[in-house]
């Protein structure tokens, strides 16, 4: 969170803290790869990453300098609580998991339900 802050994501938009946003495109529901912390996660939701939120909390960025181009999103359980994984790439090539060339960013949020 000292990057980005709260997010709220759905499958066509993820809004940080700061009221800025990208905007996805689903590529992939269910892309088989190795995804998670340890690469152990076998499936993960591939998004193509439309526009450039600037700067986030701090003044900091998604990938530094690099523009993002995909995100991948996963769930998956640490110490018995459930967080939401989320991947940030550059380049051309769509991602298979979070070894994939590209990759600049990793993220994880708790997973909290709104009542």
């Amino acid at each position: 969170m000292a990057i980005t802050g709260p997010v709220i994501l759905s499958t066509t938009k993820m809004v940080f803290e700061t009221g800025k946003f990208i905007d996805l495109e689903m590529l992939h529901s269910q892309n088989s790869g190795g995804w998670g912390a340890s690469g152990d996660v076998p499936v993960a939701q591939v998004f193509r990453v439309l526009g450039n939120p600037g700067p986030l909390r701090r003044g900091n960025m998604l990938c530094g300098d690099q523009p993002v181009t995909y995100m991948a999103a996963w769930n998956e359980e640490n110490s018995g609580f459930e967080t939401l994984g989320i991947a940030m790439f550059t380049g051309l090539d769509v991602p298979t998991g979070v070894a994939a060339q590209g990759i600049c960013a990793t993220y994880f949020f708790s997973m909290d339900a709104l009542n």
